[in-house]
C-alpha cells in the first residue's frame, strides 16, 4: 500500500463520458454537442483509456485533448485507471502505478497523438504507448561496482542510455553519479562503494548505493523502482518477474530478463 494515494474502486458515473468532458471546455457549441451526443462518426483511438496524472502543471489542456481522443480523465488514481501521465518518478501515484503495473506515460503521448489525430491521420494506440512511455532512467548517471562480466556491463550501458540515463566508468569530482550499481557477489565494500559513502557523508553527492537487481527490476517493470528496497545495507531482494513472464511463464522461469 502506498500512502497518500486514493486507490479505491471507481464510483459509477451518472453522466455519460461525453458529458463528463464538457465541463473542461465551456466553449463547445450546444447545438453541435447535442448532435454529436446522438451520432459520433469521428474515430476516438483512446476510447479504452482512463487517465490520471501526477506532477503536471497544465493538466487541463492535456485532459481536454485526451477527451477529444476518446479517453476518460480522472483526478484520483483508482482501480479504473489504465495509464498514468508523469514527467518524473518518485510521487506516490507513480509508485502505486508501478506496483499495479499501470503504464507510466510522458505527457507528450497525449499532445503528439492529438496533433496526429487532428490533422486527419490515424493513431495506433498500442504503437503510441510503446513510443511514449516515460524513460525509465531519465536524469540518472549510473556507475557499477563488482560487475566483472564485460558483456553485462556493456548491456547495462546500452540499456541505461536507451532509457534517458548516462553511464560512467568511475566516480570522479565534481560528482555526477546518482546511482552505484553493486554486484551481489561483493562481500566487502569496494573502493567505489567507499568513495560513494564518503561523498554522501560530506554532502558532495547523493548517490544511491544499491544492488544490481534494482536495474533489472526497473527495466522489467518499465519504471523506476524505489531505491530504498535495494540499498546494499539490506539483503538483495528477490527479482521480480517481467510483465510477459507473469502472463506466460512457469514458476521456474528461463526468460532472459528474469
Amino acid at each position: 500500500m502506498v500512502p497518500n494515494v486514493k486507490l479505491r474502486p471507481a464510483q459509477p458515473s451518472k453522466r455519460p463520458p461525453q458529458e463528463q468532458g464538457r465541463s473542461l471546455d465551456s466553449g463547445f457549441d450546444s447545438q453541435q454537442d447535442a448532435t454529436q451526443a446522438f451520432v459520433d462518426i469521428c474515430p476516438r483511438p483512446f476510447k479504452s483509456v482512463v487517465l490520471c496524472a501526477t506532477g503536471i502543471n497544465d493538466k487541463t489542456t492535456l485532459f481536454k485533448q485526451a477527451i477529444e481522443l476518446g479517453a476518460q480523465p480522472l483526478s484520483d488514481l483508482t482501480d479504473k485507471v489504465t495509464h498514468l501521465l508523469a514527467l518524473e518518478s518518485g510521487s506516490a501515484k507513480h509508485k502505486c502505478a508501478l506496483e499495479r503495473r499501470i503504464p507510466i506515460m510522458h505527457p507528450d503521448w497525449i499532445s503528439e497523438s492529438y496533433r496526429v489525430w487532428l490533422r486527419g491521420d490515424d493513431v495506433n494506440l498500442e504503437e503510441s504507448v510503446r513510443a511514449h512511455r516515460l524513460p525509465i532512467f531519465s536524469g540518472i548517471v549510473l556507475c557499477v561496482s563488482g560487475i566483472e562480466d564485460v558483456a553485462r556491463r556493456t548491456e547495462i550501458n546500452r540499456l541505461v542510455t536507451s532509457q534517458g540515463g548516462a553511464y560512467v566508468k568511475n566516480i570522479e569530482r565534481p560528482v555526477r553519479v546518482t546511482h552505484l550499481l553493486c554486484a551481489t557477489s561483493i562481500e566487502q565494500p569496494s573502493e567505489k562503494m567507499q568513495y560513494a559513502t564518503k561523498f554522501n557523508a560530506r554532502k558532495e553527492a547523493d548517490i544511491h548505493i544499491i544492488w544490481e537487481q534494482w536495474f533489472w527490476d526497473c527495466f522489467k517493470l518499465h519504471g523506476r523502482c524505489d531505491e530504498e528496497h535495494y540499498d546494499v545495507s539490506r539483503p538483495p531482494p528477490e527479482p521480480v518477474l517481467s510483465l510477459e513472464c507473469e502472463r506466460v511463464c512457469s514458476p521456474v522461469c528461463t526468460h532472459p530478463y528474469c
